[in-house]
């Protein structure tokens, strides 16, 4: 009896180790090109070019660089094929939040939330921080919380 209590103990210790160990997250697990899969608030996708991938079959990337940079595709259907944004990113101490820091100062004359301009200076976008918990991290899936928009930001490998 004594021996099946403690190879239940050894047994039980083994699995909670795999678990919390495959939780962990590293800064090596962010490298790399991510497919964007959509933005998600309710289960629906708000991203209009990803709502019907036969009409607009383009695909769009995330990409984190081995040196702290990343570029990203902007996601849309109007006339900005080839379009991208780029700046650093940073994954928190405890492997649970992403923030990336923008390098690029928006010259369209697009719609931006008020949080996010500059008004000391010029109006133009701000360098601001924007910090995105991950929800979901594993080889092929990565899931982020957009706190602004109240999306679930979804990227595969």
């Amino acid at each position: 009896m004594n021996i099946i209590v403690r190879n239940s103990i050894v047994g039980f210790t083994s699995l909670l180790f795999t678990v919390v160990y495959s939780q962990e997250r590293t800064v090596q697990d962010i490298y790399g090109q991510w497919q964007i899969m959509g933005s998600f608030r309710d289960g629906q996708q708000v991203l209009e070019a990803l709502k019907d991938t036969v009409a607009n079959p383009t695909q769009y990337y995330f990409t984190f660089n081995q040196n702290g940079t990343f570029t990203y595709d902007i996601v849309s259907l109007e006339n900005r094929k080839n379009a991208t944004r780029n700046g650093s990113w940073h994954l928190s101490p405890n492997g649970k939040r992403l923030t990336l820091i923008d390098s690029a100062i928006d010259q369209d004359n697009r719609k931006i939330p008020g949080d996010f301009l500059n008004f000391a200076s010029d109006g133009s976008l701000s360098t601001k921080p924007l910090i995105f918990p991950i929800l979901e991290l594993t080889a092929n899936k990565l899931v982020l919380y957009d706190e602004y928009h109240k999306t679930l930001d979804i990227f595969r490998k």
